[in-house]
């Protein structure tokens, strides 16, 4: 990233901070927008998740699972069988979006209810990089909603992850629901908010595990179970769209077609509970190499992708 992005994203990272701060914005109307109820509200509503368990905590510090002791499955990702899956009532995309804008155009659309969208965290820091300009999917949520409030909320989750050494970090996840946005991803004010709930997840830091050894059908595994709750998680919230995405296919360097057969796998055992959901792979990607890669291995479920 050049020197100026990475100034303005700072720059409009402060305003955020701001404007969270104040408890309103002035959009471009010139209308005063009242935010602070609402970001209130998803601060207090969130809520510390402690991996397998899907149990909320308000300390998670006695009830991290670490991957050793985690239950595994019988299956394996790397030899999935293409079976026919029913998906009538199903709607399972890919699009060559940002998380945030993908969000803003369901609402167009008149999606309703709750929209949930995986927020791909730090492990160790609320919002990743964000207040210094870092340009990464977390970071350009944080900088178009009331996410951050949420997350400083959970001490203990990042607390927990500054103490392990493990880059496989933990399953244990920070709920957020109906979190106000207020900023498209390019950093333009909205006319009037719109609510999103977030997962907030570290995924595995699979090129720091391959330089200390760690193999990659355990990096798999853990990507399995991660995913796994993830899903679980957003389903119990009975939602009516979930956005996910290439969960730790950029700086963490899991590898893309991996990643997209757990998310295969896991929304198969799980298609029952996808009725009348609608699930979107939001992938920003430049050059469409793993949104290809994502749009091949979700065919199982969704047919020929155009994206």
């Amino acid at each position: 990233m050049n020197f100026n992005k990475r100034y303005y994203f700072k720059n409009i990272a402060n305003e955020t901070l701001d404007i969270i701060d104040k408890g309103y914005y002035i959009n471009k109307d010139r209308e005063k927008v009242e935010l602070r109820e609402l970001i209130d509200n998803a601060v207090k509503g969130t809520k510390l998740i402690c991996g397998s368990t899907n149990e909320e905590f308000s300390s998670c510090e006695d009830n991290i699972n670490d991957i050793v002791n985690e239950k595994k499955d019988n299956y394996y990702v790397s030899n999935y069988s293409k079976t026919n899956v029913n998906t009538t009532n199903h709607t399972i995309s890919v699009v060559n979006n940002t998380t945030i804008d993908t969000i803003i155009e369901l609402r167009k659309k008149d999606i309703g209810g709750n929209i949930i969208a995986l927020n791909f965290a730090s492990a160790k820091s609320p919002g990743g990089g964000f207040q210094t300009g870092a340009n990464a999917q977390e970071e350009s949520i944080a900088r178009a909603s009331a996410l951050y409030p949420c997350l400083i909320r959970c001490k203990e989750f990042y607390e927990y992850h500054k103490k392990q050494e493990s880059p496989l970090y933990s399953n244990n996840m920070i709920y957020s629901p109906n979190v106000p946005i207020f900023r498209d991803d390019k950093g333009n004010l909205l006319s009037n908010p719109i609510l999103c709930s977030f997962i907030t997840s570290p995924a595995v830091n699979a090129k720091v595990a391959r330089d200390r050894g760690i193999k990659e059908d355990v990096i798999r595994e853990t990507m399995k179970v991660r995913i796994k709750e993830i899903l679980n998680l957003a389903l119990n919230k009975q939602p009516k769209a979930i956005v996910l995405g290439a969960f730790g296919c950029g700086v963490f360097g899991n590898i893309p077609k991996d990643v997209a057969r757990i998310f295969v796998l896991e929304l198969m055992q799980k298609i029952d509970r996808l009725k009348n959901i609608e699930v979107i792979f939001a992938i920003y990607d430049n050059n469409g190499e793993i949104i290809n890669i994502f749009s091949e291995e979700l065919k199982i479920l969704i047919g020929e992708v155009k994206c």
